[in-house]
């Protein structure tokens, strides 16, 4: 927030155990998708505000990045070849290594929401 000038509210729900943690490749999806969500946010949104949640639970954890900004045609956006639409497309592939969740929304004048969603293992570590 301090780097870019644009407030950023961060919030964490962990789950109930506290010594849970995610998978390292679940880590790092989300690490890398917050990072280009941000840098989205920055270079073309105009945000005058914006905020992350992370909801780890049992089965799944969600990322929800949300800002102000002048948000732009999704649909548009994925047919595009442009650096946004290379950015999208490389966010929702990683979503996909991990056999998650990809959704974007967005409207022009409407700011923009990115939610994913992960499934973890079970607790006999059955993959879900």
């Amino acid at each position: 927030a301090s780097r870019w000038g644009t407030p950023i509210d961060f919030q964490y729900v962990p789950p109930a155990d506290p010594a849970a943690r995610l998978p390292s490749e679940v880590e790092i999806v989300l690490y890398r998708l917050t990072q280009e969500s941000l840098h989205n946010l920055v270079r073309h949104s105009g945000a005058t505000r914006a905020s992350v949640v992370l909801f780890h639970q049992p089965q799944e954890v969600t990322l929800l990045v949300e800002d102000d900004g002048r948000g732009f045609d999704v649909q548009e956006a994925w047919r595009g070849q442009g650096q946004r639409s290379l950015g999208l497309m490389g966010m929702r592939e990683r979503v996909n290594l991990v056999r998650g969740v990809f959704l974007l929304e967005s409207a022009p004048g409407k700011g923009t929401t990115v939610k994913v969603t992960i499934p973890l293992f079970g607790e006999r570590g059955d993959e879900r």
